[in-house]
């Protein structure tokens, strides 16, 4: 009894942390193949839709829709990491310290 009234619960909010972070992937994953069409200068959103809208395009084939959502949020999980592995090895110019403060005398 004491093994469903624990692990029922855990279970269910592990399902729903997953669906958190295969939603989070999917959209990483349509940004980056949005931003495969729209280049850099142009609009983070605009990248976005652009790739949402070919992704929502694929997705309404009936079995390739389940297996692109998979893959574009396993892609978008991979784009994610290695952004946050970049960001935690290249040193970056805004983690500078900036320079003291001079009084004028």
């Amino acid at each position: 009894m004491l093994v469903i009234v624990v692990a029922l619960p855990l279970g269910l909010f592990m399902l729903l942390a997953l669906a958190l972070l295969y939603t989070v992937g999917y959209v990483a994953g349509a940004h980056a193949i949005g931003r495969l069409l729209v280049k850099a200068p142009t609009s983070r959103f605009l990248a976005f839709l652009a790739g949402w809208a070919i992704l929502r395009a694929i997705g309404l084939i009936p079995v390739l829709g389940g297996l692109v959502w998979v893959l574009a949020a396993i892609f978008g999980l991979g784009v994610l990491w290695v952004a946050s592995r970049r960001a935690a090895t290249e040193p970056s110019e805004a983690r500078a310290m900036p320079p003291a403060p001079t009084t004028a005398g």
